[in-house]
């Protein structure tokens, strides 16, 4: 093994040490193309792969040898040089084998004699066991994926075996093709020596994991010339193994294919709690998953199958939660569906030392209702939070499903891999390191570091939720999407006075049931007395406060010029009791009747930020943060898009407003130094008024600004003394979520005069403004003219205001069903979060 690593050291470059890197997950949109989507896995990895030791995954990652007893990798070598499997002379190849290099066949010729390898050393070892897998070698076959587009060409591959052939479809020549979703082990090969087969192998590994929902983790192998490596990706760890010589190692390899052909499918990474049912070319994936709890120290099992898949956004990175939610049924204890409405189950891996999600909402409820069964606290969170059904860790084979059943392993190398093809791939540090866990946000800020990130041993665990509702970015109104807003800052004005935090304010967390606001995605909610820094940041990029991005305070110390405005709770209640249309006939202007009055600054007496205070307290997340995050989802469903119609101004008028609009946007959500700027008294301001945006858009971003600035002013009164920890209730104490209130308030009244319509792809502009006025030209921006083809399966969606009187639609559509709206002769506005999010390449954390 030694020699292997001094082989590799020949060809390879040593660089400097790395630092350790915050994980954040990156992903790209489901419509993007496989290039994008490759590039951005190796982004997500840092473009590194940990190297480990290959002991360790014989001791750990692989499935156990199937040899019993006595019976030895060396015994079936012994066996194989018998019949003749293995050449006499020295350097004693395989039969019929040489380097690689030396031939001259193309690799499919070359390593197609694998096929025969695998079955000789399964016939010498005469295992009585039943065989799971079997090896078929052929780079020409793309093979069938149903949940995401693929048409790369596994080299190699070990698939289920016997089943995988019965489920055989035909392709568009008529050809058999198999289906990703059998695929245990996916494998490369090159003739040549170097890191070829990386990336291919990567991306390999990845689209089983993204493609089927029973993979927990996924083994993985390439070939180099005679040099061989294991792969290992689960929800926490990327690691690849030392190399070694696959033609003369002959036990290495030999206890590889066993341990790989007779293993159990839970021991190749398949969930045994999910149960795929039979796949239909052209539909949805449906699975039956089994939710198991613990009550009075007994596990009880309920089993729900797939109705239609919500969301799998979470999917698309290799590494972190990989949430997947799907509208399920209820199935009784003969398998049939129970009758009822269908329920919202989620699947995701959250961090092992965190409180589960059913327990934290459990617990906000219960802090809720001891303020009083008619309290505003109570009434708030039982009306705006989900009801929980059921929810528990998943187990297999009898235990806890865990990304990590072992220590962590040492790090021997880092093996650069780059998602510029062309850049050659190298071995980055020389430096032991033991991979962790969690990183400690207090060690470091985040947003400037580079290096291998780590993540923290993750659990499987599933919910599931009564409601099935949509997002935000689902809702068919911008003013309906402001309205969210507004009950989202009742929300949080309650459970910051219980002293919880959310930590994660996104689009993707705020839901309408049936006209109804809900909060969701409390897994990193944290209590106020919770000191336990929970190893990474959290929140989501779009969304996340400037603080929170950087681990600490950074306001300089200002002095308010003007009294806080006083917060009453029965002054909210009006609120609460007002329902949950977002406009009626006779509000139209804003509900809050309380005078806010809004902080101004005067100039600092001190200079310096008040970290550089003496004993400032350690950096945490507070309600301020949570709000700072409210503002950012303000901005960027207003942002985010494309201007199609507003009034007579002219095409020429509105791509030029559309571009200031988009490189505005931009830069706050992909230019952190920008975005931080922006949390300085005025700059937001400044920025948007130079930016020359459309008149409408404008007047709703100077009522966002009066938030900002209220946020702003708020940081600078918290922080002005760090020497003691902020003051849970800081914000009710200045009057923020009044502030917040009215503003919203003002939006949403001038939302109700108007008529808006917003399409979240640029499909849906050209299919608008085909509809509503035929010949027009499109306007769209010019800092990104080339975009991928429409993809298949991702309809139109618009927003749009309707008139005074008109009502919009909440009603559950299927995931792929189009959104037909009646368009309107008022303003349009486009909203595109798909194109932006590939232009960013960032995503759902």
């Amino acid at each position: 093994m030694a020699s292997s690593l001094h082989r590799y050291a020949m060809h390879s470059k040593l660089v400097s040490e790395s630092p350790m890197k915050i994980p954040v997950a990156r992903s790209a949109p489901p419509d993007a193309s496989v290039s994008r989507h490759r590039a951005n896995i190796l982004h997500d990895l840092g473009e590194r792969v940990s190297q480990i030791d290959l002991q360790f995954f014989y001791d750990h990652l692989l499935p156990p040898s199937p040899l019993k007893g006595r019976r030895t990798p060396s015994g079936v070598v012994k066996k194989l040089r018998k019949a003749d499997k293995i050449q006499k002379q020295r350097p004693g190849y395989w039969a019929d084998w040489t380097k690689p290099s030396s031939c001259a066949e193309n690799e499919t010729e070359v390593f197609k004699k694998l096929e025969d390898l695998t079955k000789d050393i399964r016939d010498a070892a005469n295992i009585k066991g039943t065989r799971t897998i079997d090896f078929v070698c052929n780079g020409a076959i793309s093979l069938k994926s149903h949940a995401r587009d693929n048409t790369s060409k596994p080299d190699c591959y070990a698939i289920r075996y016997p089943e995988a052939k019965q489920r055989f479809v035909k392709d568009k020549v008529g050809k058999y093709q198999p289906l990703w979703l059998d695929v245990a082990v996916p494998g490369e090969f090159k003739k040549s020596m170097g890191t070829g087969t990386f990336n291919d192998v990567l991306w390999s590994m990845h689209h089983i994991m993204r493609e089927d929902a029973r993979r927990r983790f996924v083994i993985g192998f390439s070939i180099d010339d005679y040099e061989m490596r294991i792969w290992y990706f689960s929800r926490s760890d990327a690691y690849v193994s030392e190399a070694f010589n696959f033609l003369t190692e002959h036990e290495l390899f030999v206890d590889f294919v066993l341990r790989v052909s007779y293993a159990p499918y839970h021991q190749l990474g398949w969930d045994s709690s999910m149960t795929l049912r039979t796949p239909k070319d052209g539909q949805e994936l449906e699975y039956d998953v089994e939710v198991a709890e613990i009550k009075d120290e007994v596990i009880s099992v309920r089993t729900f199958r797939t109705v239609r898949l919500l969301s799998n956004i979470g999917a698309e990175t290799l590494r972190g939660r990989g949430t997947r939610v799907w509208e399920v049924a209820e199935l009784d204890d003969s398998g049939k569906v129970k009758r009822g409405p269908t329920l919202a189950l989620k699947d995701s891996w959250v961090d092992d030392e965190r409180g589960r999600e059913g327990k934290i909402i459990a617990d906000i409820l219960k802090a809720a209702e001891a303020r009083g069964k008619d309290s505003l606290e109570n009434l708030t969170m039982k009306k705006h939070l989900l009801t929980t059904v059921a929810f528990g860790d998943v187990y297999i084979d009898g235990k806890v499903d865990s990304t990590r059943a072992w220590h962590p392993p040492v790090v021997t190398e880092e093996i650069e891999v780059k998602a510029d093809p062309s850049a050659t791939s190298k071995v980055v540090s020389n430096r032991t390191l033991s991979a962790v866990g969690a990183v400690n946000v207090e060690q470091t800020r985040p947003s400037q570091l580079l290096g291998v990130e780590h993540y923290s041993t993750k659990v499987h665990h599933r919910i599931v939720f009564k409601e099935v509702g949509k997002t935000m970015r689902e809702v068919t109104s911008l003013g309906q999407g402001f309205f969210c807003l507004s009950q989202i800052n009742l929300v949080l004005r309650s459970l910051h006075s219980l002293g919880w935090v959310h930590r994660d304010i996104s689009c993707g967390n705020v839901l309408v049931v049936n006209g109804v606001t809900k909060l969701a995605d409390f897994e990193y909610a944290k209590r106020q007395e919770d000191t336990n820094p929970h190893g990474i940041r959290t929140g989501t990029s779009y969304f996340m406060s400037v603080e929170v991005d950087q681990n600490s305070y950074m306001h300089e110390t200002y002095h308010r010029s003007t009294p806080a405005a006083r917060d009453e709770d029965h002054e909210w209640r009006t609120q609460l009791d007002a329902g949950d249309a977002w406009r009626t006939e006779d509000d139209r202007t804003s509900d809050d009747d309380t005078d806010v009055t809004l902080p101004s600054f005067v100039p600092p007496t001190t200079s310096g930020s008040s970290n550089d205070k003496p004993g400032t307290v350690p950096f945490k997340h507070n309600p301020l943060h949570d709000l700072e995050s409210l503002f950012w989802l303000g901005v960027y469903i207003l942002y985010v898009g494309y201007l199609v119609k507003v009034g007579n101004t002219s095409q020429t008028d509105l791509a030029n407003q559309t571009n200031a609009q988009n490189r505005l946007a931009a830069n706050l959500f992909r230019n952190p130094t920008f975005r931080a700027r922006m949390l300085m008294p005025n700059n937001f301001r400044v920025e948007y008024t130079n930016a020359h945006l459309n008149p409408h858009v404008q007047t709703i971003t100077d009522q966002l600004d009066e938030i900002l600035k209220a946020v702003i002013m708020a940081f600078v009164d918290a922080e002005d003394n760090l020497s003691a920890p902020i003051p849970f209730d800081i914000a009710k104490r200045l009057g923020l979520y009044g502030t917040i209130k009215k503003s919203l308030g003002a939006i949403i009244a001038l939302l109700a005069t108007c008529d808006i319509t917003v399409a979240i792809d640029e499909a849906s502009v050209r299919r608008f403004k085909a509809a509503a006025i035929p010949g027009d030209p499109i306007p769209l921006p010019d800092s990104d003219s080339k975009h991928d083809p429409e993809p298949v399966g991702h309809p139109a969606k618009r927003r749009k205001t309707a008139q005074a009187g008109g009502s919009t639609s909440t009603s559950r559509r299927a995931a792929n069903a189009p959104t037909k709206r009646t368009m309107g002769q008022g303003n349009a506005y486009c909203l595109d979060v798909l194109g932006f999010l590939a232009v960013t390449n960032l995503g759902a954390h």
